[in-house]
């Protein structure tokens, strides 16, 4: 609910507060609009919200919560906070005017979920919207598009395959004398010795391709009395066009894909890998800046 503070009244002389009501009263019979007035202040703000990421929200662990104001009067937001479990809780603290009709994005920064060993369903999830800096209105948000679900599921396989092993880049990577490809490993250290871990599948970004040097279903398997496991990959350039080079550029443009099952489990978890540093100088020589 939103409180509207009041000021006090103050006490005045008899003739004046007659004189006040004659003029309130002409006022009221010329306009007729002071009580409706009173009621727009009075009125809950007319809010709704849903959960939306984009390429740049996904770069930077982030969700954009947009809000609608769907009433007849403007709408001050100071700070929205974001309640959507097991994620813990997100704040933004941006500060907007919504007019009638106006949607604006506030962008959440999300931490890491509570999995409990397993891979949870989000609940349904809500904002608190301090209005004024002061009021508070709590909305339901929608998620139709299921962003938390996917997140959810990405970021408890990753909170799953740590405790089972490391996965990572290997240290040496060079270019191909024909400069058409850069080749390197993926490098698997096993944690503890529960699960066969199998790599099922890897992928590449819009500007770059990731595959394995040898075509083998699966790519590998790190089998519970095996320490580690090395698979030689191959990364290329899919598209150079300024478009996509712009459009990912310091996003996703460095980040790979790749799938894993555990055991006999069909359930595929997902993480992603970044390009280091060094890798990244090599796959900006197969696809330069225009």
């Amino acid at each position: 609910m939103v409180h509207v503070m009041r000021p006090q009244a103050r006490i005045r002389p008899v003739a004046s507060i007659i004189v006040v009501a004659l003029l309130a009263a002409s006022a009221g019979a010329i306009t007729g609009c002071g009580e409706g007035r009173e009621t727009a202040a009075d009125a809950e703000p007319d809010l709704a919200a849903e959960i939306t990421q984009s390429r740049l929200d996904q770069s930077l662990d982030a969700v954009s919560v947009s809000v609608t104001n769907r009433g007849d009067a403007p709408v001050s937001v100071d700070r929205l906070r974001l309640h959507a479990p097991p994620f813990p809780d997100g704040t933004s603290e941006v500060e907007a005017d919504l007019v009638p009709g106006q949607r604006v994005a506030f962008r959440v920064t999300y931490g890491e979920p509570d999995c409990m060993g397993t891979l949870p369903t989000p609940e349904a999830a809500t904002a608190d919207v301090r209005i004024d800096g002061s009021s508070v209105a709590q909305i339901d948000v929608d998620d139709s598009d299921n962003a938390l679900g996917r997140l959810l599921t990405i970021r408890c396989g990753v909170q799953l395959l740590a405790e089972v092993a490391d996965v990572e880049f290997g240290p040496n990577w060079t270019l191909t004398p024909d400069g058409s490809a850069v080749l390197g490993t993926v490098e698997l250290s096993r944690v503890n010795p529960e699960h066969d871990l199998v790599l099922r599948q890897v992928g590449g970004s819009v500007v770059y391709g990731l595959d394995p040097v040898q075509a083998d279903e699966p790519v590998v398997t790190l089998g519970t009395d095996q320490a580690a496991a090395t698979v030689p990959v191959r990364m290329t350039a899919i598209r150079c066009d300024p478009h996509a080079l712009a459009e990912g550029r310091g996003k996703k443009n460095h980040v790979f894909r790749l799938w894993f099952t555990l055991d006999d489990d069909p359930t595929e978890i997902f993480v992603e890998l970044k390009a280091g540093a060094d890798i990244q100088v090599l796959l900006d020589q197969l696809c330069p800046a225009p």
